[in-house]
């Protein structure tokens, strides 16, 4: 989707990795799940869990890792990474004025 195109780039500045799924869960009238799923160019997957407060537009970072054959491997967070998730997702440009 071009909507959510911007998204890619934001992950392969930030994280260098080639991003596979975008899923967003509204958990409740308050918080939104944020799941994205990248690749690097080994083919290797991780996942980067955001929880976005739908009021303040504040990030809690849920986890971000690799999940190789049976390892669940915990990977550092980056919080430049979740901010401009947050911005492009939850504070979109004002459209133009007719």
């Amino acid at each position: 989707m071009e909507k959510f195109a911007h998204l890619k780039d934001i992950t392969e500045d930030l994280l260098h990795g080639h991003l596979t799924k975008l899923k967003m869960e509204y958990e409740n009238d308050t918080v939104t799940l944020v799941d994205i799923v990248y690749e690097d160019d080994n083919h290797y997957s991780f996942d980067y869990v955001i929880e976005v407060d739908n009021i303040t537009h504040n990030v809690r970072f849920v986890e971000h890792f690799c999940a190789y054959a049976n390892d669940h491997i915990s990977l550092k967070r980056s919080r430049t990474f979740e901010d401009a998730i947050a911005e492009y997702l939850f504070h979109p440009e004002p459209s133009a004025a007719p």
